[in-house]
């Protein structure tokens, strides 16, 4: 998640690369990020956040993912985005940044659903009850919304993130080759 109680996660992020650059002298006012399960969660919720601050965001297989539908609260949604954050979504960075969705091809396990699930709101599944159909419900939502997102369905790959590196690192080097 990205913030729980009066913790931001995004803001700790933030100050971790500002410690780092000072430390060690280089600019660290954009980066590369990716995020595998829990990360991706993570991640792709940084993006709507601070898209000025990345050069490309690689998201791989999140169980929980925000559609960008201002029909639904956050995490689901993010109609009261701007009261949960103090600040609206920048639609031009987010379209300036190049964006990967990656998942296996048999990530497709039913994942906890009902109030059981500590993560559980209204509306949570229904981009997919598997991560497999998440992700792809998330590719046409940035889709639809502009967004222009790779999205690349691993061959034979469960939950398994170590397989997923080969296309994660394809999509980086396209960028890093490109600039």
């Amino acid at each position: 998640m990205i913030k729980y109680r009066d913790i931001r996660f995004d803001h700790v992020l933030l100050a971790m690369i500002h410690e780092f650059t000072e430390q060690y002298g280089i600019s660290g006012e954009k980066s590369y990020l990716f995020g595998f399960s829990g990360g991706a969660q993570f991640v792709h919720r940084f993006y709507y956040l601070h898209p000025e601050r990345l050069l490309g965001v690689s998201v791989a297989s999140p169980g929980n993912v925000t559609l960008l539908d201002p029909a639904m609260d956050w995490f689901t949604g993010i109609r009261d985005f701007k009261e949960q954050f103090g600040n609206d979504l920048n639609w031009d960075e987010m379209r300036r940044v190049p964006a990967q969705l990656v998942i296996g091809s048999e990530d497709n396990k039913l994942l906890e659903s009902g109030k059981d699930n500590p993560f559980w709101l209204p509306g949570v599944d229904i981009a997919g009850n598997t991560r497999l159909e998440r992700v792809r419900s998330l590719w046409k939502n940035w889709t639809s919304q502009g967004i222009q997102v790779q999205y690349h369905e691993v061959p034979g790959a469960a939950h398994e993130g170590v397989k997923l590196l080969p296309a994660v690192k394809a999509f980086f080097a396209d960028i890093l080759n490109t600039n």
